[in-house]
């Protein structure tokens, strides 16, 4: 193959359009691995379908527990603690005890009462 692209070049422009070449192969090369990773993780979620349920539960409650932190209507305290009963729960949810998982999602209440606000 003839290199008829670089023979106009200068000798440190070529070198600049080398490293160019391998930032673009690395980033494809990139992208093919997270796109593997990606197809790997919802082949294991398809298997495991209880994972969906406790992926559900744990998007429900980050958002009540962001929606609740933005509107200070709980105490802080609270909030932290939902927050590390969720992590006990994702904890739960990927070793396999979804059950048990699900029950601490369950357990986790934010119930406004007076205001963190001063």
């Amino acid at each position: 193959m003839r290199r008829y692209l670089f023979d106009h070049l200068a000798p440190e422009d070529r070198r600049i359009a080398r490293r160019i070449y391998l930032a673009m192969l690395a980033a494809y090369l990139c992208a093919i691995l997270l796109l593997g990773a990606a197809v790997k993780l919802s082949a294991v979620a398809a298997e495991r379908p209880d994972l969906a349920e406790c992926a559900a539960r744990d998007l429900k409650v980050l958002t009540a527990i962001g929606e609740h932190g933005e509107a200070q209507d709980v105490p802080a305290d609270v909030i932290a603690a939902a927050f590390f009963s969720m992590v006990k729960a994702r904890t739960a949810c990927a070793a396999g005890n979804t059950t048990e998982g699900l029950a601490i999602y369950d357990s986790i209440e934010l119930v406004p009462g007076r205001s963190a606000k001063k």
